[in-house]
């Protein structure tokens, strides 16, 4: 059997499936599907929830969690006023790569093993190349690259203000 174009992952293919014929139906061909399909859809019901030591929430929601991953993180009415940073460790991290965008967002570092990683922030646009500022926080609307691997994200203490915003990191 042929492997499909861009096809990189681990799954072995079980068909070509043809009515009435062989492969049937398999057990193991149905719990790769449904494995696919929680890499795909995240564990809703279960996501990561961090409340505000102010006021809101902080919700977690981990689409996809294989080789590509991409977490969104909502803020409800988000902020950690208070004097120590509080944290969310992510259900997969990541390993190597990720961009970020921001919206309204209190601010935040990225961890690895409760380390702070240098973020690349764009600070501006250019025909031959945009500018970057390299730093450890990142605030409200903006746009970022990481390459190192990733596990928590660390809300700083200390906000002035509630946030409802979107995060969204997606990488390797």
């Amino acid at each position: 059997m042929t492997t499909p174009n861009g096809y990189y992952g681990g799954y072995v293919l079980t068909g070509p499936f043809t009515n009435g014929s062989a492969p049937g139906i398999s057990a193991n061909f149905l719990n790769n599907i449904e494995d696919w399909m929680a890499t795909v859809d995240g564990d809703i019901a279960n996501a990561p929830s961090l409340s505000g030591s102010t006021s809101g929430v902080a919700l977690l929601y981990q689409f996809f969690s294989g080789v590509h991953k991409v977490i969104y993180i909502y803020l409800n009415g988000f902020r950690n006023g208070g004097a120590s940073a509080q944290n969310i460790t992510f259900p997969q991290a990541f390993t190597s790569a990720l961009k970020i965008t921001t919206a309204d967002t209190n601010t935040f570092s990225l961890l690895t093993s409760g380390t702070a990683q240098n973020i690349a922030i764009l600070t501006a646009l250019g025909a031959g190349g945009g500018t970057t500022v390299s730093q450890t926080t990142m605030g409200s609307y903006s746009l970022g690259w990481c390459n190192h691997a990733i596990d928590t994200i660390s809300f700083q203490s200390g906000a002035a203000s509630a946030h409802t915003g979107l995060i969204v990191i997606e990488g390797i």
